[in-house]
This record gives structure tokens, C-alpha cells and sequence, in this order.
């Protein structure tokens, strides 16, 4: 089997105080997504080309809802507050 290699390249950017994303990705760039097989079968030698055309171009988009400033309460918990609590017991 003869070597293997491709090209991919993408990018992201951020929109709307960063609640929008969009991406970009593009694969197999250069289409040298091939390779060689050369081997015998049957006491016959073989030489096989392959070439998957693998390229694609992807692009996506991401939206965050929701509330980004959600309060949350911290209970103090010690180990006085549990002894009083096993104490009244």
C-alpha cells in the first residue's frame, strides 16, 4: 500500500456576543485522497489505483438560548451547622 495523505482546512467565528457560531470546513482540498495497492492474488501480481473523492465542504451554524445571567444560590454548609443538626436530633 502506497502512502496516504489529505488536505483539510476549516475555520469558526463567533456573532452576537458569542450566542452565534459558524463554521466552515472543507475537506480533501488538493483530491489526493488515493492510494496504491500492489500485491499478488491468485499467483497473479496485481496493481490497484484507488481514488475516493472525498471532498466536501461543510458549513454549520450554532445558536445558544437561554438566559446567560441565571443567579445561583450557594448554601453555606460547615461542619457546625451539621453538628447542630445531629446535636438537635
Amino acid at each position: 500500500m502506497s502512502e496516504h495523505y489529505s488536505l483539510t482546512a476549516g475555520c469558526k467565528a463567533d456573532f452576537l456576543n458569542k450566542r452565534l457560531r459558524a463554521s466552515l470546513l472543507f475537506s480533501d482540498i488538493l483530491r489526493t485522497h488515493k492510494f496504491k495497492l500492489k500485491g499478488f492474488v491468485a499467483g497473479i501480481f496485481r496493481v490497484e489505483d484507488y481514488y475516493c473523492d472525498c471532498q466536501a465542504l461543510r458549513f454549520s451554524l450554532r445558536y445558544r438560548f437561554g438566559n446567560k445571567k441565571i443567579r445561583s444560590r450557594l448554601k453555606d454548609f460547615d461542619n457546625e451547622a451539621e453538628r447542630n443538626r445531629i446535636e438537635a436530633k
